[in-house]
C-alpha cells in the first residue's frame, strides 16, 4: 500500500530502524550526521589539490591546469542543466560548467580526488540545489547551493566506494542514492538534517538508475544490470522500512534496464536494451510495446522516460525521441500467451547522426520545447522537441568531442597544436593556446595510433602516421589554418602491414627506421625515406617479425638505433634488431630473418612481499632478544652465583608465524611500459597482480628473478599505464591507472629511486587509463587523453625553457602540386602487405602450372584423335574380324574412374541445385496456395456451339479449411457468454427442516418402566396385554393423524412465492402477447434474446459467408458439369461424324449430307485450371474411351441383310454386270436405309448441339439471378462488417456494464438469498420452538402419570422440576454477577421445593439417593424425565438465541439489499442507456432491400403517398401473426373470464362445505360429551382413563412379584445395631458429664485463689506503667510478626500436607501422637477482640475428650484435614449469612457454629442441622430464607463421608506392597534395624487403621515370616527397649504385629 506524501515528511530522528527487502532483512543502527558546526562549510576547503610525498621538494604549480576538451559523454545522465543556460557535467576529477549561450567553460574540482560519480538537481523551487555524489574511499555526497556554489550539508557513509545515481523526491526533502561496486548500497536520505533514513544492499550487480516515484510518495525504482526492482518505504510497528521486489522477466528475455519511468498507477514503464517499451505492474512484466508489424519502438536501448499530459516520451540511443499515447498503453489487454501492443508513436523527433544518453528541458515554461541532449558520439546537442511541426527548430550541437575513448595523442613539432584520436575514428586537431577545436576528420574505421612526424625526418611538419583497426598504416597530410573547419587532411601513402588491429607503432631515434605491431603477434618493418623541401616522407616496406604473443609496448635501445624491445601481453620480452633497408630474400616473403632474444617476465611479488614479512619477523625477534638479553644481565648481576643457561633463556617461547603460500598467477600479467636505462638494463612496469613495483632485467637475461626491483610508494598494487619525460630529464611523469598523474623529479645519483613526487587526481578513478601523454614542443604544455574520454591540458612550469623560433625556422613546406592524395577506404578486406606478396607468388606459380598443363592437354587431345581413328577403323570391318571393345578398352580402371567422377559429379550438382529445387518447390507452393488453392474453383468460360453465347464461373475464394472449427469455436463463444451474461441462477434457499419426532421410534410407556421385556411380553396377562393393545393403537392413529397434517399444511403455498405454473404462464403472455417494439424507439430495450454481440454478430457473418459461398460454389459446380456435358458432345460428334463417313461410303456423293462442324476445345479455353497440372497432357491429346452406349445400333433386318450378302458366292466382274431384280431390289432398299441412317444422325447430331446450347443460355440466365443474389449476399456483409466494427467498438465498455450489472445481480441474489434463508431459518425455529413446547408438556403429563399416586411424589416433583445449571468457570470480573444469579437460582429451587413439600423440616431425603421404599425405576424415570426437560429447555433456550441473531442478521441484510439494488439499477441503467446508444449506432447503417410495387403500402388516410425515407419496412408473416394475434386474445380473455366464474363457483361451493363440516364437528362432539356423561359422569380423557387403567393393572402386577419382608430386614438390622451404639454413647456421656462436674468444683476452688491473687497484682500494675507504654509502642511490630508467623506455619504445614499427600498417592497421615484438643494462646486484646467465627479448637475445648477425638480421627486422618474441614464449615456458614438479608448478633453467630459443628461431628442428619440453624436465626422466615437453609444443612451434611473407596483401598494395598518389598528385601541391615524401619515407615505413609485393617496385617505378617527376618525373643526384647523413641502410631502397631507374629509361633 502506498502511504501519503505527509507519513514521510513527518520522518524524525528515531533511532533503531529495520532495513528489509524482499529477499534479506538488514537492520542497522540510525545514523546522524547532524553537525553543530558554528560556522558553515567553506567551500575551499573541498576542493582537493595535489598530494606531496615526505620527502618531496617539487613546487605545487608544476603542472597546472589548463582547459579541459572533452568529457565521459558515454555515461548515462552525465548532463545537467541548472538554470537557462548552464549546464553542468563531469569530466574525471572536474565538475564543468558550459554556458550554452557563449560556449565558456569553467571548471571546479571534486572535493577530495575520488572523482564525480553523479550530479543531481533539486528541482523543487524552495532548494536550489544541486547534488554531487563523489567517488573514492567512503565517498561523500556534497549539495550546493545555485549559483552561488556555497555547501549546504556533507552526506556521508552512503557507499564505501563509488556512487551511480542520485535522485530527489518530489518534495525534495528526501534524497536517495545508489552505490556501485562493491556493496551496491541503496540509501535514502533526510539530506536537511544530513542523516540517513534507510539503507540496504539494491542488488548483486551494478544498479544504473535510481528513481522516485513523481506522484506515488514512498515508491522508489531502481533498475541496471539484467535486473529492475521496485521498492517501498513503508512504516511498521518495527520502524520505517525500506521494502524491495524484484521484477520478474517471465517469458520475456533478461536486458539491461536504463530508462525508467514510475507512473500515477504505481505501474512502471522501463526500455530494454532492444529497444521496446516494457510495461511492469506488480512486479511483472504486464505488457510489451513495439511499433507496428513488431519493429522496435527505437533501434536502440531507451535511456530516458518521461511521462507528461498523458503521454510518455522516450529517448533512445538511436538519435530519436518518441511520443507515444499512453491511454493505448494502459487500457491495452493483449493475450496472456503474446503479451504484445503493436502502436505507433503520435510525434518522432530525430537528430542524424546522435547517440543521446538523456535529456534534460532548457527552460521551466511548459511552452518552450528546447531540450538539452548528451550526444553518446561526442558533443551535446540543444534540440527543439515542440508538437507543432511548422515552428521546429534544427537541431543545434554545442560542444563537440570524442566519441568514447580518446585511443592516442600527438602533439605538433614545431607549434601550439596537438591532435588526438579516439576509437569512433575521428581525428580531432586543436590549438591548446586559443583552446580550439580546427579540425574533424573520420576516418573509415576505428582509430588506435597517431604519431606526428619530428621535422627531422619530414621538415614540413605536416605529416602524421595515422594506424586504425584495419591494419592499415595512412600517411596523411594536415594542412593547418586558425580559422575552424578549415584546416585540410589528405591521405597520401595506404598501406596494411597487418591483418589485425595495430596495438603500437614507433620511429627510431635517427627517424630512418619505422616499426608496427599488430593483435597478429607480429611487428612489421619500414624503411623511411625522409622528406625535404620537394617531397613528402615516404614508407618502404622491409618485412616482419613473428611476436611471441600480442605486442602492448615497445621502445628503442638507448644505444642501438636499429634494435627494438618489445612486450608483450604475457609477460613475454623480445629484443631483436631490424635490418636498416630491404632484403633480397623478401620476394615471396616479408618474413625477415633475425634472430630475437627472448624473455619470460614471471611474478615475484609474493616472494618481495614475503621477504618483507620475514625481515618483520626478524626484526621483532631480534628486539625480543634484545629485551631478553637485558634481563639476562640484570638476573645474572642479581644472582651472582648462579648458573644460567643462556640459550635455554634466549629460546623465543611463541611459535612460528605461519606465511602464506606464494601465489603465482595462472595467466601472467601483461608488460603495460618497458624503457631501457642507462645501465643497459630493462626497466618493467606490470599489470595486475604485479603492479605496484618496477622491475629490472638485464638484456638476455635467463634468471626468473628480476635483478632489482623498486618499490612504487603508495602505489602497491595500482599499475603504472604510461610514463612521459620532460626534454632535459629533469621530471619523470607517471600515469597511474586510477587516472591521477604523478610527477618524480629525477635523481640524478640514484634514478631508481622514485619517492620525491607529488600526485594529482585529474582522469576517472575507475574509468581513466591515460592513453597517452605528451610535452608540447617547447615543454610549456603537457597533454594527456584517457579511456574515459577527456582531454586535458596543462601548464608546466619547468626550470629550463626552449625556443621554437629555430623550429619555425626548420621547416620545408613541398608545393601544393606534390601531393599526390590517394582514396581513403576501408581496408578490412584488402589484402595485407604479407597476402599481397604471398598471392603475387601464389598466382606465379599456377601460371607456370597451368602453362605445363596446357602442354599436356595437347598431347592427350592428339592420342584421343588416334584413339577414335582406331575406333572407327575398326567399327569399318566386318563383324566377325572386329576387335571387341572390350580388348581396345586401355584400362577398365580408367573408365570406371570416369564412371564415378560422373557420379559424383551428378551428386555434386544435386547438391548445388538442391537450395534452388526447394527454393523452387515452395515458390511453386506458396504460389499455388495464394493464386489457387486459396480460390474455391478455378474459373473457367463455358461456351455454347452455335450461339455465341458463353457461361462463367462466379468469383469466389475457398471457405478455408478451418471454417467449421471456427464456427464451432464461435458456437462456444457465444454459449459462454450467454452463460456469463444470463442471469445467475441461484439454488434455493437451504430451509432448515424443523424438528419432528421419528415416525418409527416406539417409546416404552412410562407405566411399563421397571418391567423387563420378557415380563412385558410374556407376563403381563391377557386383560394388561388387550388394554395395552387398544392403547397403543389409538396413540398410533393420533401420531399417523398428526403426520398427515403435518404433511397437508407443508403443502400450503406462502404469501412470498409465486406458484412455477403461473410465472411461465405469465411469461409466456408477455411474450407473446403482440407488443412489437420498434428499433428507432427513444425508449426501446432491446431484448435477451436479441441482444447483439461480437460473437454472434459474427457468426452471422460467418453464415452469410457461408451462404454467398454455397450460392456461387454450387452454381460454378453446374459450370464444371456443363463443360463435361460439351466434352461428352464432342466425343458424340465425332462418333457420328465416323458412322456418317461410313454412311457416304455406301451412298453416291450427290446425296451426301454432312451434319454440324466439329467445334474443338483447347486446353487455353476450356481447360485453363489444367495448365498448372504438372506432367499433364493437354485434353487434345488425351485419348478417350468411345462409348459404345451412344453408337445407334442397325436394325435387326440390316444386320440379316449384310448377313445374306456376305454369304453369297462370289462373282466375277461380268457377272456382276447382270443383276437380278432382287438385287436390284435390295440394294435399293438398302440405300435408302442409308440416305436415312444419315438424316437421322444429322437429325441427332442437330439436337444434342441445340440442348446443350439450350443449358448454356439456362445456365447464363441463372448466372445473372445467382450474381444478383450474390450481390445482396455482399452487401448484406458489408452491413454485417459495419455492425461488427460498431459491436466490436462497444464491445468493452458493454462488457464492463454487463460485468457490473451481473455482479451487483450475484451481491443482490446472495443477499436476497441470505434474507431468505434467514425468514426460513427463523419460522423453522420458531415452529420447533412450539413442536418442543408441547414435547415439554408430553415430558411433564408423562411424569404426573408416572407419579401422581406414589408416596414420594413431593421428593420426585423436586428432583424433577430441578433446573439446569450449566457449568461456569467464573473469573474476578463476574464473580459477583455469577453469585447472585446462583443465588437467586438457588431460590427458585428452594421456593420450588417449598411449595412442593408438605412435611418441611420434618424429613430431608437426598436427591442423589433412592430413598427406601420408593421405586427404583420410578426414581430413574424422574431423573431421565428431567434430563429430557432439560435438554428440550437448552433446545428452546438455543433455538430462542438463534432467533435473536437472525432477526439482527435479517436487519443487516435488508439494509445491505437496498444499497445493491440502487446499485443495481443505476448499473442497469448505464447498460440500457448504452445499449440504446450501441442501437442507434446500428440504426444509422444503410442496408439494400428489395422491394416490388405490391409491397411498398405508405398510402395515408388521406391518400397521398408518404416519403419512402417514413416508411417501415416490416415482414409480412410477423404483420399476420399480430393480427392474428389479436383474434386469440380476444378468445383467451373470454377463456380466462369464463375459468374465473367457475373458480367462483368452486370457492362458494367450499365454503358451504366448510360450514356443513363445521356444524357436524360440533354435534359430534356433543354426542360424545353426552357419551361421556353417561358413562363416566363427565367429560374425560379416553387416554388418560387408558393410561390411568394400565398403571393401576402394572402397580398391582408389581406388588404381586414383590417380596416385602425380605425388603426391610436388612434395614431392621441395621435400626438395631444404631440402637446399641447409642445406648453405649448415652452411657459414655453420662460418665463424661461426671468427671466435668468434678472439674468444675476444682475450677471454682482454684477462681476464688485467683482473685486474691488478682487484688495483689493491681497494686503492682502501678509500678509498671511505663513497662507498659513500651510495650503498647511494640505491641503493633509484636503482632506483625506473630501473623508472619503464623502465616509460615501455615505455609509449613500446607507443604508438608502436599509432600504427604504425594508419597502416600492421595492418603492423609494421621498424627503421631493420640488426638488432643489444645487451646492456642491468645493475646488479651485478642480475646477483646472477638471474630464473629470463633476458633474451631478453641470452642469445641470443652466437649471432646481423648476417647471422643479417637473416635473421629480416622475420618479427619490428620490435623491438616481437620482444620481444612473446619474451614469449610466456617465458609459454608459465612455464605449462609451473607445470602440472608438480616442483622444477626454474634452470640448468636457462636452458637450457631458451635451447634452446627457439633453436629456434624456427631453425624447428625439434616432436618436435625435445619432446625440448629433455624433456631439460631430469628423468626420470621421467608420462603427463599428457608430454601437457603436447606441448602446449606445439605452441604453440611455431605462433608461428613465414612466409607472408603475402593480406589483408596486398592492404592493402600500398593503403597503397602511397595514399602515392604523395599525395606524388607535390604539385607544390608540386620532384622532389628529393618523391622524398625518397616514399622517407622508404615506409620508416616498409611493410616493406622488402614494398616490394622485383617487383610493388611495379615501380609505384613506373611511377607516378614518370608523374608527370613530372624525375630527371636532377643530380637524382641532389643525392639521393644526401643518403643521408647518411637511414636504412639508406630508402638500400636509394633505391638499389633509382635501380638500376631507370636500367636502364629504358639
Amino acid at each position: 500500500m502506498s502511504r501519503t506524501e505527509s507519513d514521510f515528511d513527518d520522518i524524525t530522528a528515531d533511532t533503531g530502524y529495520t532495513l528489509q527487502t524482499a529477499d534479506e532483512e538488514f537492520e542497522g543502527d540510525f545514523i546522524d550526521y547532524e553537525q553543530q558546526l558554528p560556522f558553515r562549510y567553506l567551500t575551499e576547503n573541498f576542493i582537493s589539490r595535489p598530494w606531496f610525498s615526505e620527502n618531496c621538494d617539487i613546487e605545487e604549480n608544476i603542472l597546472e591546469f589548463d582547459y579541459s576538451y572533452g568529457y565521459d559523454c558515454k555515461k548515462p545522465y552525465n548532463l545537467l542543466n541548472v538554470d537557462e543556460r548552464t549546464i553542468i557535467f563531469a569530466s574525471g576529477n572536474l565538475i564543468h560548467f558550459f554556458d550554452a549561450e557563449t560556449r565558456e567553460v569553467w571548471f571546479r574540482r571534486s572535493a577530495y580526488g575520488g572523482g564525480i560519480g553523479h550530479i543531481a538537481k533539486n528541482y523543487h523551487p524552495d532548494y536550489p540545489h544541486i547534488a554531487i555524489a563523489e567517488n573514492g574511499i567512503n565517498p561523500p555526497i556534497i549539495i550546493y547551493e545555485w549559483p552561488s556554489m556555497d555547501i549546504m550539508c556533507v552526506l556521508k557513509e552512503g557507499t564505501t566506494r563509488r556512487y551511480t545515481h542520485l535522485d530527489y523526491s518530489p518534495n525534495g526533502k528526501l534524497l536517495v542514492s545508489q552505490g556501485g561496486d562493491p556493496d551496491y548500497m541503496i540509501t535514502v536520505w533526510n539530506w536537511p538534517k544530513s542523516m540517513i533514513l534507510l539503507r540496504t544492499k539494491s542488488y548483486v550487480n551494478d544498479v544504473q538508475s535510481v528513481m522516485f516515484a513523481p506522484e506515488v510518495p514512498g515508491q522508489i525504482t531502481s533498475c541496471g544490470i539484467a535486473h529492475i526492482k521496485f521498492w517501498k518505504m513503508a512504516k511498521t510497528f518495527t520502524g520505517l522500512k525500506l521494502q524491495g521486489e524484484l521484477g520478474r522477466f517471465g517469458k520475456t528475455e533478461y536486458s539491461d534496464i536504463v530508462g525508467i519511468y514510475p507512473m500515477p498507477d504505481e505501474k512502471v514503464i522501463s526500455g530494454c536494451y532492444w529497444g521496446n517499451i516494457l510495461v511492469w505492474d506488480e512486479g511483472l512484466i504486464k505488457l510489451e510495446v513495439t511499433r507496428r508489424g513488431r519493429k522496435k519502438c527505437h533501434e536502440g536501448p531507451i535511456v530516458q522516460i518521461d511521462y507528461k499530459d498523458g503521454e510518455l516520451w522516450t529517448v533512445g540511443m538511436d538519435g530519436r525521441v518518441r511520443i507515444w499515447y499512453y491511454d493505448t498503453i494502459d487500457q491495452a489487454d493483449p493475450p496472456d500467451e503474446d503479451r504484445v501492443v503493436e502502436m505507433e508513436p503520435t510525434y518522432d523527433f530525430y537528430t542524424p547522426n546522435a547517440e543521446f544518453m538523456c535529456i534534460c528541458k532548457q527552460y521551466e515554461d511548459p511552452e518552450n520545447t528546447f531540450y538539452f541532449a548528451q550526444d553518446g558520439k561526442g558533443g551535446i546537442w540543444r534540440i527543439d522537441l515542440s508538437t507543432d511541426s511548422e515552428n521546429i527548430a534544427e537541431s543545434e550541437r554545442l560542444l563537440k568531442c570524442h566519441a568514447g575513448i580518446a585511443e592516442s595523442l600527438s602533439v605538433c613539432p614545431w607549434g601550439n597544436y596537438f591532435c588526438t584520436l579516439g576509437n569512433g575514428g575521428r581525428l580531432h586537431l586543436y590549438n591548446y593556446v586559443t583552446r580550439t577545436l580546427l579540425l574533424i576528420h573520420p576516418f573509415p574505421t576505428m582509430g588506435c595510433c597517431v604519431i606526428w612526424v619530428p621535422l627531422d625526418i619530414d621538415p614540413s611538419g605536416e605529416v602524421l602516421i595515422v594506424s586504425l583497426t584495419d591494419g592499415a598504416v595512412r600517411v596523411v597530410i594536415l594542412k593547418i589554418s586558425e580559422e575552424i573547419n578549415e584546416s585540410k587532411l589528405s591521405v597520401i601513402q595506404l598501406t596494411k602491414p597487418h591483418t589485425s588491429r595495430i596495438t603500437m607503432m614507433k620511429l627510431n631515434r635517427p627517424g630512418n627506421i619505422f616499426v608496427t605491431a599488430a593483435e597478429d603477434s607480429t611487428m612489421f618493418v619500414y624503411q623511411v625515406i625522409k622528406g625535404n623541401g620537394y617531397r613528402y616522407m615516404e614508407l618502404i616496406p622491409i618485412g616482419f617479425i613473428p611476436t611471441p604473443d600480442i605486442v602492448v609496448c615497445m621502445t628503442w635501445h638507448k644505444d642501438l638505433d636499429n634494435t627494438i624491445i618489445l612486450g608483450c601481453i604475457h609477460g613475454e620480452i623480445m629484443t631483436v634488431e631490424v635490418p636498416l633497408r630491404p632484403q633480397y630474400y623478401t620476394t615471396i616473403t616479408y618474413i625477415l630473418h633475425v634472430e630475437p632474444i627472448i624473455q619470460k617476465f614471471t611474478s615475484y611479488k609474493a616472494q618481495i612481499r614475503r621477504n618483507i614479512k620475514l625481515k618483520e619477523i626478524a626484526a621483532k625477534k631480534a628486539a625480543k632478544r634484545l629485551v631478553k638479553l637485558e634481563a639476562l644481565e640484570k638476573f645474572r648481576k642479581e644472582n651472582p652465583g648462579l648458573d644460567i643457561e643462556e640459550e635455554v633463556f634466549l629460546i623465543d617461547s611463541e611459535s612460528e608465524e605461519i606465511l602464506e603460500p606464494l601465489y603465482i598467477p595462472k595467466i601472467p600479467n601483461k608488460i603495460l611500459w618497458i624503457q631501457h636505462t642507462a645501465d643497459d638494463t630493462l626497466w618493467l612496469s606490470v599489470g595486475g597482480y604485479d603492479a605496484g613495483y618496477i622491475y629490472e632485467y638485464k638484456i638476455g637475461q635467463t634468471e626468473e628473478v628480476p635483478y632489482k626491483f623498486t618499490l612504487i610508494h603508495h602505489g602497491d598494487d595500482i599499475e603504472i599505464n604510461n610514463y612521459a619525460y620532460s626534454k632535459n630529464g629533469e621530471y619523470l611523469i607517471f600515469a597511474m591507472e586510477d587516472g591521477s598523474i604523478r610527477v618524480n623529479r629525477n635523481n640524478h645519483k640514484n634514478w631508481r629511486n622514485l619517492s620525491n613526487y607529488w600526485q594529482l587526481n585529474m582522469h576517472d578513478n575507475f574509468n581513466g587509463f591515460i592513453a597517452g601523454m605528451q610535452f608540447s614542443y617547447d615543454d610549456s604544455y603537457f597533454i594527456t587523453c584517457g579511456h574515459d574520454g577527456n582531454i586535458f591540458t596543462f601548464r608546466f612550469y619547468s626550470d629550463e625553457s626552449s625556443d621554437d623560433s629555430e623550429i619555425h625556422m626548420q621547416r620545408h613546406i613541398p608545393e601544393e602540386h606534390v601531393i599526390k592524395a590517394v582514396e581513403d577506404i576501408d581496408c578490412e578486406e584488402m589484402l595485407s602487405l604479407e597476402e599481397t606478396i604471398v598471392k603475387a607468388e601464389e598466382d606465379r606459380i599456377n601460371d607456370v602450372a597451368n602453362c605445363n598443363k596446357d602442354i599436356y592437354l595437347e598431347i592427350l587431345e592428339r592420342l584421343r584423335e588416334e584413339y577414335e581413328d582406331v575406333l572407327a577403323r575398326n567399327d569399318a570391318l566386318p563383324e566377325s574380324q572386329r576387335i571387341p571393345l572390350e580388348e581396345l578398352e586401355l584400362d577398365s580402371r580408367v573408365t570406371d574412374n570416369l564412371d564415378e567422377k560422373l557420379k559424383a559429379d551428378e551428386y555434386l550438382v544435386e547438391r548445388k541445385l538442391a537450395f534452388d529445387v526447394e527454393k523452387s518447390n515452395i515458390l511453386l507452393t506458396k504460389m499455388r496456395e495464394h493464386f489457387l488453392l486459396s480460390l474455391d474453383m478455378y474459373p473457367i468460360t463455358v461456351k455454347s456451339v452455335k450461339s455465341k453465347t458463353m457461361v462463367q464461373c462466379l468469383p469466389m475464394r475457398s471457405l478455408g479449411y478451418d471454417f467449421d472449427n471456427l464456427l464451432a469455436e464461435v458456437d462456444l463463444k457465444i454459449a459462454e457468454a450467454e452463460l456469463k451474461g444470463r442471469a445467475p441462477e441461484r439454488p434455493p434457499a437451504t430451509i432448515t427442516k424443523a424438528v419432528s419426532a421419528a415416525a418409527d421410534v416406539q417409546h416404552l410407556e412410562y407405566f411399563l418402566v421397571g418391567l423387563s421385556p420378557e415380563i412385558i411380553k410374556y407376563r403381563l396377562g391377557p386383560k394388561i396385554t388387550r388394554v395395552l393393545g387398544k392403547y397403543r393403537k389409538r396413540r398410533k392413529i393420533r401420531e399417523d393423524r398428526a403426520r398427515e397434517w403435518e404433511a397437508f399444511n407443508a403443502t400450503k403455498p406462502t404469501v412470498a412465492s409465486s406458484d412455477a405454473d403461473d410465472v411461465a404462464t405469465l411469461k409466456q403472455a408477455e411474450d407473446t402477447i403482440g407488443d412489437f417494439k420498434l428499433k428507432s424507439a427513444p425508449d426501446y430495450r432491446v431484448p435477451r434474446h436479441l441482444r447483439e454481440s461480437t460473437f454472434k454478430k459474427y457468426k452471422e457473418l460467418l453464415l452469410v459467408r457461408e451462404r454467398h459461398y454455397n450460392l456461387s460454389h454450387d452454381f460454378n459446380e453446374t459450370v464444371y458439369r456443363l463443360r463435361d456435358d460439351k466434352k461428352e458432345l464432342l466425343n458424340f460428334l465425332e462418333r457420328q461424324t465416323k458412322a456418317l463417313l461410313k454412311i457416304h461410303e455406301e451412298i453416291d456423293e450427290k446425296d451426301w449430307c454432312f451434319g454440324p462442324d466439329l467445334f474443338h476445345m483447347t486446353l487455353e479455353e476450356d481447360f485453363p485450371d489444367r495448365e498448372f497440372e504438372v506432367n499433364v497432357e493437354t485434353i487434345l491429346s488425351v485419348n478417350v474411351p468411345e462409348e459404345k452406349t451412344l453408337i445407334p445400333r442397325m436394325p435387326i433386318p440390316d444386320r440379316l441383310e449384310r448377313e445374306v450378302l456376305q454369304t453369297m458366292p462370289h462373282v466375277n466382274d461380268e457377272e456382276k454386270e447382270v443383276e437380278t431384280d432382287w438385287e436390284t431390289r435390295l440394294k435399293r432398299i438398302r440405300y435408302r436405309k442409308m440416305i436415312f441412317y444419315q438424316a437421322e444422325n444429322i437429325k441427332y447430331m442437330e439436337l444434342a448441339i441445340e440442348e446443350f446450347d439450350m443449358k448454356v443460355q439456362n445456365e447464363r440466365l441463372r448466372r445473372m439471378e445467382i450474381s444478383v443474389d450474390s450481390n445482396l449476399v455482399t452487401l448484406h456483409l458489408l452491413t454485417l462488417n459495419q455492425e461488427l466494427l460498431i459491436l466490436k467498438d462497444c464491445e468493452a465498455k458493454e462488457d464492463t456494464l454487463s460485468d457490473l450489472v451481473h455482479a451487483n445481480m450475484i451481491e443482490l441474489m446472495d443477499i436476497q438469498d441470505l434474507i431468505e434463508g434467514v425468514n426460513s431459518e427463523i419460522e423453522v425455529a420458531k415452529k420447533d420452538i412450539s413442536k418442543l413446547e408441547e414435547k415439554e408438556k408430553e415430558i411433564q403429563r408423562n411424569f404426573m402419570s408416572a407419579t401422581s399416586e406414589n408416596k414420594f411424589f413431593d421428593f420426585l416433583r423436586r428432583i424433577f422440576k430441578k433446573k439446569y445449571k450449566p457449568p461456569k468457570v467464573q473469573t474476578d470480573s463476574d464473580s459477583d454477577s455469577d453469585s447472585s444469579s446462583s443465588s437467586s437460582e438457588e431460590s427458585e429451587d428452594a421456593d420450588a421445593e417449598s411449595l412442593d413439600s408438605k412435611d418441611f423440616g420434618i424429613i430431608r431425603l437426598d436427591e442423589n439417593v433412592c430413598p427406601k421404599g420408593c421405586d427404583p425405576n420410578i426414581y430413574d424415570l424422574t431423573f431421565q424425565l428431567r434430563n429430557q426437560r432439560h435438554g428440550v429447555e437448552l433446545e428452546v433456550r438455543e433455538l430462542t438465541r438463534k432467533i435473536d441473531v437472525h432477526k439482527k442478521e435479517f436487519e443487516t441484510y435488508t439494509k445491505q439489499a437496498k444499497i445493491l439494488q440502487s446499485s443495481l439499477k443505476r448499473s442497469q441503467d448505464e447498460l440500457d442507456t448504452f445499449q440504446r446508444e450501441k442501437q442507434h449506432k446500428l440504426n444509422k447503417i444503410m442496408c439494400t432491400v428489395i422491394l416490388r410495387l405490391d409491397q411498398i403500402q405508405n398510402i395515408s388516410e388521406r391518400g397521398n403517398m408518404n416519403l419512402i425515407k417514413d416508411s417501415l419496412v416490416f415482414s409480412k408473416h410477423t404483420l399476420s401473426n399480430l393480427y392474428k394475434r389479436v383474434g386469440e386474445l380476444y378468445m383467451e380473455t373470454v377463456q380466462q373470464r369464463s375459468k374465473h366464474k367457475l373458480s367462483v363457483k368452486h370457492l362458494m361451493k367450499m365454503k358451504v362445505d366448510f360450514s356443513h363440516m363445521q356444524s357436524t364437528m360440533k354435534s359430534i362432539r356433543r354426542e360424545i360429551a353426552d357419551e361421556m356423561t353417561i358413562q363416566f359422569g363427565g367429560p374425560v380423557n379416553i387416554d388418560e382413563l387408558q393410561e390411568f387403567l394400565l398403571k393401576k393393572l402394572i402397580f398391582n402386577l408389581k406388588l404381586s412379584m414383590i417380596d416385602i419382608k425380605s425388603m426391610f430386614i436388612k434395614e431392621l438390622e441395621y435400626w438395631y445395631d444404631i440402637h446399641k451404639v447409642k445406648q453405649k454413647h448415652l452411657m459414655q456421656v453420662f460418665k463424661e458429664n461426671t468427671i466435668k462436674f468434678d472439674l468444675l468444683t476444682m475450677i471454682t476452688k482454684e477462681k476464688f485463689d485467683l482473685e486474691k491473687i488478682i487484688e495483689h497484682q493491681t497494686d503492682l500494675r502501678n509500678n509498671f506503667e511505663d513497662v507498659v507504654q513500651m510495650a503498647n509502642k511494640l505491641k503493633s511490630d509484636i503482632n506483625k510478626l506473630k501473623e508472619v508467623a503464623k502465616d509460615q506455619e501455615r505455609d509449613i504445614e500446607t507443604l508438608k500436607l502436599e509432600i504427604k499427600l504425594y508419597r502416600t498417592k492421595g492418603y492423609t497421615i494421621k498424627p503421631e501422637h493420640p488426638p488432643t484438643i489444645q487451646i492456642e494462646e491468645v493475646d488479651e486484646e485478642e480475646e477483646e477482640e472477638e471474630s464473629v467465627i470463633p476458633d474451631w479448637e478453641y470452642m469445641e475445648e470443652y466437649k471432646f475428650t481423648e476417647a471422643y477425638a479417637k473416635e473421629y480421627w480416622k475420618d479427619l486422618k490428620d490435623k491438616e484435614a481437620f482444620k481444612l474441614r473446619q474451614d469449610v464449615l466456617i465458609n459454608i456458614i459465612e455464605e449462609l449469612f451473607d445470602n440472608i438479608d438480616r442483622e444477626i448478633d454474634k452470640n448468636s453467630v457462636i452458637k450457631l457454629l458451635k451447634s452446627v459443628i457439633s453436629d456434624v461431628m456427631n453425624k447428625c442428619d439434616v432436618e436435625q442441622i435445619i432446625s440448629d440453624i433455624l433456631a439460631a436465626i430469628p423468626p420470621p422466615h421467608t420462603d427463599d430464607q428457608q430454601s437457603l437453609i436447606e441448602l446449606t444443612a445439605e452441604k453440611l451434611y455431605s462433608i461428613e463421608d465414612n466409607e472408603f473407596d475402593e480406589e483408596i483401598v486398592m492404592q493402600s494395598k500398593e503403597i503397602l506392597m511397595e514399602i515392604l518389598n523395599d525395606i524388607l528385601n535390604n539385607v544390608g541391615l540386620n532384622s532389628v534395624e529393618r523391622f524398625g524401619n518397616l514399622v517407622n515407615t508404615l506409620t508416616e505413609n498409611l493410616p493406622l487403621d488402614v494398616i490394622m485393617a485383617e487383610e493388611n496385617m495379615s501380609c505384613i505378617v506373611d511377607t516378614i515370616q518370608r523374608s527370613r527376618m530372624v525375630l527371636n525373643e532377643e530380637a524382641i526384647n532389643e525392639m521393644g527397649s526401643m518403643t521408647d523413641v518411637l511414636s504412639w502410631e508406630s508402638r500400636t502397631l509394633f505391638s499389633e504385629i509382635v501380638f500376631k507374629i507370636t500367636d502364629l509361633r504358639k
